[in-house]
């Protein structure tokens, strides 16, 4: 009960990921971009990125600039 970061149990950890979206009810992402997510209370109050697969809001994610890796991506975090 004294977790400074998850909200609720139980939760899945990780308050950022990237990834590639398999598929979007949102007119901004098409399955196969590739994404950003940090912030948001994911990892808080939504399970975080330590899942194997997400679902979350569309407004939510940034498309992953050209060049740059998911790996390089959450090094930066």
């Amino acid at each position: 009960g004294l977790s400074r970061i998850l909200r609720a149990l139980p939760m899945v950890p990780g308050i950022d990921f990237a990834g590639t979206v398999r598929s979007s009810a949102s007119p901004d992402f098409q399955p196969g971009d590739k994404v950003v997510l940090t912030g948001w209370g994911v990892g808080e109050s939504w399970s975080g990125g330590f899942a194997q697969r997400a679902r979350v809001k569309g407004e939510w994610l940034v498309k992953l600039p050209e060049g740059l890796s998911s790996s390089q991506a959450m090094a930066i975090g």
